[in-house]
């Protein structure tokens, strides 16, 4: 298993919810538009750091991968119904 220290996850997981390709997509929508998906990415990069929080203290980690998928499909649907 690939070891990988705070700042190397914390830099991948800002690049992967905040600075990814639907960013682009902000630029089209409106200003209200761009900030609910922003929220919601912020809220995504907030799971996923207490999803590794609890596979760091060898907790269950189910629940937050619940949150994480109905999160991620909130973020697909409201990027769809905006595009069009």
């Amino acid at each position: 298993m690939q070891t990988v220290t705070v700042r190397e996850k914390l830099h991948q997981m800002h690049q992967k919810y905040l600075d990814d390709v639907n960013a682009k997509t902000c630029v089209k929508l409106s200003e209200e538009d761009a900030e609910k998906i922003l929220t919601i990415k912020k809220k995504l990069a907030s799971l996923e750091k207490e999803r590794c929080m609890k596979l760091r203290d060898c907790q269950d980690v189910t629940a937050i991968d619940q949150k994480i998928a109905r999160q991620k499909e909130r973020f697909i649907i409201y990027c769809h119904q905006k595009q069009r």
